[in-house]
């Protein structure tokens, strides 16, 4: 079956589609993965970072199993139609506050690296007013504009790739061995600390209606996303693993600055400037996506869909106050990443899967969907 939604202009092609997963799926975790993952399933953190990719997949598969049930609804519609009116406006503002929380601790981390690694005496509401007007300006347009600018910058990340790749040239892949000695345990474990930076996914929950075509072009799109980013994420896991001893490993939460930063070229001092530089528009499009399906959300709550942007300002001041209460603390920001990778699980994963179940068990559609469109 093939979708038309068009709603004030807002519809987007499959592979405007592609790219909006690709940015959103690649944000603030491409820094400390490599170190999170260390610390869990040790030199084997490149097959947790694989199998997280490949759990992520099984999530959207489920995701797009249920959206093409209800092809022109967004979560916050099929919501009330599955779990009825009042249980399904409460899960409805579940899914606002994860939104809302999941923008705000983006701004902390983007907050706490900048100042580590460029802008030690910029107060931190500074950082993140400027992320957060910048936020605001792009997601007042529509999700055609969104993904028009997400289509465009993804052209930096060739940058970021070659930039890592440099580091193959003091790699030692011995550093990788034995493997499998971490053990199954420690190795799913670490599963789940990647999957949580490869998080963003669930934008599919609210766009979805928005993208033309048939659903399973939308399933190819939204899958080629998630393989190039884990195929890229566990490509500076590997980098990171095979660069830095296992002793030096434990020490560098952001492996990949401390690698850039003692490359010098005859024409570039800083390196690691350059890529933060980059990975700083990674950062914001994983920021402005998150602001706009919660603008999304909250305007529904309003009965005005078609106008999300008269909300943008408003959440944008509310992301930007919460963003500011770790006040740069990093034990705040790591409970806090801790508490929002949780619920970015329940919502992303565990209630889209309970969601798709109940939809077959108590046969609920839209009457006007062919499941079969192939």
């Amino acid at each position: 079956m093939e979708k038309t939604m068009n709603v004030n202009g807002s519809d987007i092609t499959q592979q405007q589609l592609f790219f909006l997963v690709l940015q959103t799926q690649i944000g603030v975790g491409v820094l400390s993965l490599a170190f999170n993952v260390f610390n869990t399933a040790e030199q084997d953190g490149w097959i947790s970072t694989l199998i997280a990719g490949l759990a992520i997949q099984v999530a959207i598969i489920i995701i797009w199993m249920m959206a093409r049930r209800f092809p022109s609804s967004t979560i916050f519609d099929i919501l009330p139609q599955l779990l009825g009116k009042w249980i399904g406006n409460v899960v409805n503002l579940g899914y606002l506050i994860y939104f809302i929380m999941t923008a705000a601790l983006v701004l902390a981390i983007n907050d706490q690296i900048i100042k580590n690694w460029v802008l030690p005496e910029t107060p931190s509401w500074v950082i993140s007013l400027l992320m957060t007007i910048t936020g605001v300006y792009i997601c007042t347009g529509s999700l055609r504009i969104l993904a028009r600018f997400y289509s465009f910058v993804s052209l930096l990340l060739i940058v970021l790739f070659l930039l890592t790749t440099y580091g193959l040239k003091d790699a030692e892949f011995l550093n990788l061995l034995p493997v499998g000695e971490a053990g199954g345990i420690k190795i799913i474990t670490g599963a789940k600390e990647a999957m949580v930076s490869i998080l963003g996914f669930e934008l599919l929950l609210v766009i979805y209606p928005f993208v033309k075509g048939k659903s399973s072009g939308i399933l190819k799109k939204a899958s080629w996303a998630n393989l190039l980013v884990t195929l890229f994420y566990t490509y500076t896991v590997v980098v990171s693993l095979a660069y830095f001893s296992p002793g030096e490993l434990k020490l560098v939460p952001e492996p990949i600055i401390y690698m850039l930063k003692t490359f010098e070229f005859n024409v570039l001092d800083r390196v690691d400037l350059v890529f933060l530089s980059i990975w700083e528009v990674s950062v914001a499009t994983s920021f402005m996506i998150y602001l706009f399906i919660a603008s999304k959300g909250l305007a529904h709550f309003f009965h005005q869909s078609e106008h999300h942007n008269k909300f943008v300002p408003w959440l944008g001041g509310l992301v930007f106050i919460a963003s500011l209460i770790p006040g740069n603390n990093e034990l705040v920001i790591k409970a806090f990443s801790e508490y929002v990778s949780y619920l970015g699980l329940i919502f992303a994963v565990g209630l889209p899967a309970f969601l798709l179940i109940i939809s077959y068990l108590f046969r609920k559609k839209e009457p006007e969907v062919m499941v079969n469109d192939n």
